[in-house]
C-alpha cells in the first residue's frame, strides 16, 4: 500500500495530468486596463486630463486634472493600499498629465489645428490568459481615430497616417521607448495585475453558484394519479430529470440534458431509479412496522445534493424525512448522523456501526455529485448561467414655459425601472428616492451629482433657446428631452443607448457602434454635423455607455441587491364577462416583481398573439406591478382557453382557466418533498416614445460630456 501511494499513484497522477493539461491547469483569466484622455478645450464638468484603471472590467482607480488626486474605485482596492501608494500614483499621473498637454500641443501644430477641441487618448494593459500565458498592448489615438500602436514582439510601432509616422520614427530611433514598454507590458503590468487580483480575489474570481438536488418520495397508499414512487432531479432549481413508478423510465425535462446525453445514459439512470424504487418500498414497510402503523397512507422522503459556491468552495447534504417531518440527516464532516426520534436512532446506530455508509455518502457529495453538477452546468450553461438583467436609465426634460408645479428642468434616474435619484430646478439638489441608495452613499456623492445636474440644467436652457430659434418658434411651450442608459443582459452582454427628443418627437439618436448620429429632420442635421466633427465627443459617449455606465449600474445593483433581485410571485385572477353573445376573458396578474412578465391567451394549447389585448405593466404603491390581458371568445368555447403567465418568480409558466364559480386561481409552483407537494408538482417625460411604442428594448438617446467615473450621470450636455 505504501509503495502504491508513494510511487504508482503519483506516476498515474502525473500521466493523467499530462492527458488533461489544457483543462486541469486552466486558470482564471484576468485583465488590467488603463485609459488616459487629454482634451485641449475642456467644457464644464469635463476635465482636461483623466485616467481610469480597470481590473477585469471593475473600476480600479480614477484621476483627473480637477481633483489632482488618484482615488480608489473599489472598496477591496482601498482596503489593500496605503497612503504611500496613493501619493506615488498621484505623482505619476500628474507627470502623465503634463506629458499629455505637451503632446496635445505638438499634435495640434503637426495637424495645423489652431482652434477647436482636440483629444489624445492612450489605452494600454495586459492579460493573464486561461492557459497561463500573458498578453500586452498599447494603442494611441488622436481625435477618436487610430494614431499609433505598439507591437511588443517586433519592438516596432504601426502608424496610421503621416502625422503618426513622425512619432513612429522618433520612438523607434530612441530604442529605449520600445524596450521600456515591452518590459512594462510583460513584467511590471503582469506583476501588478497579479497583485490586484490577490487584493480583490473574492470579488474578481467570484463564480456563478450552482446546485444539484435529488428528491425521492415513496407513498404507501397512493391516490389515483399519484405514483407510489417519484424521483426528481433539479439543477439550479430547475427540474431536469424525472422518474415515477407508473412510467418506470427516467426521462429528460429540459432540452439541454436531452441534447447532451445518449440512450445508454437514460438506460443507466432508469436502472438506478428502479433499484431506488424497490429500496424505498422496503424502507417504507420497515418504518411502518417501527412506528406501529397498520393503516393509512405514509410517506418516506429523501433529499440530497451538492452546491458549487461563489467563492469556489463546495457544500453537500443528505436528509431523510418520514411523514413530512425530519427523520435522519448526515453530518459529512463528522461522519455521523443526527436522528430526530427514537425510531430514527435505530437507523442511526445501524448506519454508524457499518462505517462505510457515512464514508460513501461523503465521497458522493464531495466528488461524484460535484463532478456531475459541473457536467450538467456545462450542458446547460447558456440557460443556467443566464444572469439577472439590469438597467440604468436617465431622463432629462427642459421646458421653455413651465407652469406652476412643473419645474423648468427635471432629471430622474432609474435602476430596473425604479426611481432612485431625482433633481429639479426648484429644489436644485439631487436627492435619493430609495433607501438603498441613501444608505450606500455619502454627502460627497450627492454634492457631485448635484453639481452635474445643475450644469445640465444650464445647458438645457441654452439648447432650448437655440432650438426655438432654429425652428422659428417665438411663443408657446417647448420641450427638450434626453434619455440615455445601459443594460446588463441575461447572457452577460451589455447594451447602451442615447437619444434626444424635441417637443415630444425624435430629434437625434446615437449609434455607438458606428459613432454616428441619426437626425430626424433638417434642423437636427445641423447638430449631427457639429457633433460628428468632434471625434473625441463621440468616443466619450461610447466610452460612457460601455464602461462608466455599466460600472455604476453594477455598483447600484450591489447596493440594492436585496430589493432589485427579489422575487415576488404574481397573484392571478381569471374572470369572464358575457355581453352580446361574446365572452370576454380577462387574466390579471397582481403584486409581482420584477417588472417583466408575459401574459398570453392560449386556445387548445396554441398561443393567440393577435387576438390577445394587453394592458401596460403598471407599478403598485408597494413597489410591485400589475398587468392584464383579455380575449374575446364564443361562450361555448370557454373551456378551450387558458391564460399562460411567465415570470421570473415562477419555476415554469403557469396555466390558468376561468372557473365561473371562482375567479381567483392561486398559483402553486415549486418542487417539494412532502406528498402534498408531489401532487402539486405532478414617466412622464419619455412620452414621445410611449406614444410610438419602443422600437427595441433599450432604444437609443444621448447624454453630453462624460461626468467621469466618479459619477454614474453622463455629465454636462453639449450645445446643439
Amino acid at each position: 500500500m505504501k509503495y502504491y501511494l508513494e510511487n504508482t499513484c503519483i506516476e498515474w497522477l502525473r500521466k493523467y495530468v499530462s492527458y488533461g493539461k489544457d483543462v486541469l491547469e486552466r486558470r482564471e483569466p484576468h485583465s488590467l486596463r488603463y485609459f488616459y484622455t487629454g482634451v485641449s478645450d475642456p467644457s464644464p464638468g469635463v476635465p482636461q486630463f483623466m485616467s481610469v484603471g480597470y481590473v477585469d472590467g471593475h473600476l480600479l482607480d480614477h484621476y483627473d486634472s480637477e481633483t489632482q488626486r488618484d482615488e480608489p474605485g473599489a472598496d477591496w482596492f482601498a482596503a489593500n493600499t496605503d497612503q504611500q501608494y496613493w501619493d506615488r500614483e498621484t505623482e505619476t499621473l500628474r507627470g502623465a498629465e503634463q506629458i499629455f498637454r505637451v503632446g496635445l500641443n505638438t499634435l495640434r501644430e503637426r495637424y495645423n489645428q489652431s482652434r477647436g477641441s482636440h483629444t489624445v487618448q492612450v489605452m494600454f494593459g495586459c492579460d493573464l490568459l486561461e492557459d497561463g500565458s500573458t498578453r500586452g498592448f498599447r494603442q494611441d489615438a488622436y481625435e477618436g481615430r487610430d494614431f499609433i500602436a505598439f507591437d511588443k514582439d517586433t519592438l516596432t510601432f504601426t502608424a496610421a497616417d503621416a502625422g503618426a509616422q513622425i512619432t513612429k520614427r522618433k520612438w523607434e530611433q530612441e530604442g529605449t521607448v520600445a524596450e521600456g514598454w515591452k518590459q512594462y507590458l510583460e513584467n511590471t503590468c503582469i506583476e501588478w495585475l497579479r497583485k490586484y487580483v490577490s487584493y480583490g480575489k473574492d470579488v474578481l474570481e467570484r463564480r456563478e453558484p450552482h446546485s444539484l438536488r435529488y428528491f425521492y418520495t415513496a407513498v404507501s397508499d397512493p391516490n389515483p394519479g399519484v405514483p407510489q414512487f417519484v424521483a426528481m432531479g433539479s439543477v439550479d432549481g430547475e427540474v431536469f430529470v424525472y422518474y415515477d413508478s407508473e412510467t418506470r423510465r427516467k426521462e429528460p425535462r429540459v432540452d439541454w440534458i436531452a441534447a447532451n446525453t445518449d440512450q445508454q445514459y437514460w438506460d443507466r439512470e432508469t436502472e438506478i431509479s428502479q433499484g431506488n424504487e424497490k429500496f424505498f418500498r422496503v424502507n417504507l414497510d420497515t418504518l411502518q412496522e417501527r412506528y406501529n402503523q397498520s393503516s393509512g397512507s405514509q410517506t418516506v422522503q429523501h433529499m440530497f445534493g451538492c452546491d458549487l459556491l461563489e467563492d469556489g468552495s463546495i457544500r453537500g447534504f443528505n436528509q431523510y424525512g418520514y411523514e413530512g417531518r425530519d427523520f435522519i440527516a448526515l453530518d459529512k464532516d463528522a461522519l455521523t448522523f443526527t436522528a430526530a426520534d427514537a425510531a430514527a436512532l435505530i437507523t442511526k446506530r445501524k448506519w454508524e456501526q457499518e462505517g462505510t455508509v457515512a464514508e460513501q455518502m461523503k465521497y458522493y457529495l464531495e466528488n461524484t455529485c460535484i463532478e456531475w453538477l459541473r457536467k450538467y452546468v456545462s450542458y446547460g450553461k447558456d440557460v443556467l448561467e443566464r444572469r439577472e438583467p439590469h438597467s440604468l436609465r436617465y431622463f432629462y426634460a427642459g421646458l421653455s414655459d413651465p407652469s406652476p408645479g412643473v419645474p423648468q428642468f427635471v432629471a430622474v434616474g432609474y435602476v430596473d425601472g425604479e426611481v432612485f435619484v431625482r433633481y429639479d430646478s426648484e429644489t436644485r439638489r439631487t436627492n435619493p428616492r430609495v433607501d438603498w441608495i441613501a444608505a450606500n452613499t455619502d454627502q460627497q456623492y450627492w454634492d457631485r451629482e448635484t453639481d452635474i445636474s445643475q450644469s445640465n440644467e444650464k445647458f438645457f436652457r441654452v439648447n432650448l433657446d437655440t432650438l426655438q430659434e432654429r425652428y422659428n418658434q417665438s411663443s408657446g411651450s417647448h420641450t427638450v428631452q434626453v434619455m440615455y442608459g445601459c443594460d446588463l443582459l441575461e447572457d452577460g452582454s451589455i447594451r447602451g443607448f442615447q437619444q434626444h427628443g424635441y417637443d415630444g418627437k425624435d430629434f437625434l439618436t446615437f449609434d455607438k457602434d458606428t459613432l454616428t448620429y441619426t437626425a430626424a429632420d433638417a434642423v437636427a442635421q445641423i447638430t449631427k454635423r457639429k457633433w460628428e466633427e468632434d471625434g473625441s465627443f463621440l468616443e466619450g459617449r461610447k466610452f460612457y455607455l460601455e464602461n462608466t455606465c455599466i460600472e455604476w449600474l453594477r455598483k447600484y445593483v450591489s447596493y440594492g441587491k436585496a430589493m432589485l433581485e427579489r422575487r415576488e410571485r404574481p397573484e392571478i385572477r381569471v374572470s369572464g364577462m358575457e355581453a352580446n353573445k361574446i365572452l370576454t376573458l380577462s387574466c390579471r396578474a397582481h403584486g409581482f416583481y420584477p417588472r417583466p412578465i408575459s401574459i398570453s391567451w392560449l386556445k387548445d394549447g396554441m398561443v393567440l398573439e393577435q387576438e390577445t389585448k394587453r394592458g401596460s405593466t403598471v407599478p403598485n404603491s408597494d413597489g410591485t406591478y400589475h398587468a392584464w390581458a383579455t380575449i374575446d371568445v364564443l361562450p361555448g368555447d370557454r373551456d378551450k382557453y387558458q391564460c399562460r403567465v411567465e415570470h421570473a418568480s415562477l419555476p415554469q409558466p403557469g396555466l390558468f382557466s376561468w372557473e365561473p364559480q371562482s375567479n381567483l386561481i392561486p398559483i402553486v409552483a415549486g418542487v417539494a418533498v412532502a406528498v402534498v407537494a408531489v401532487i402539486a408538482a405532478l414617466a412622464g417625460f419619455a412620452v414621445w416614445k410611449s406614444k410610438q411604442g419602443k422600437k427595441e428594448k433599450g432604444y437609443n438617446v444621448a447624454p453630453g460630456s462624460d461626468g467621469g467615473s466618479n459619477s454614474s450621470n453622463a455629465g454636462s450636455n453639449p450645445s446643439v
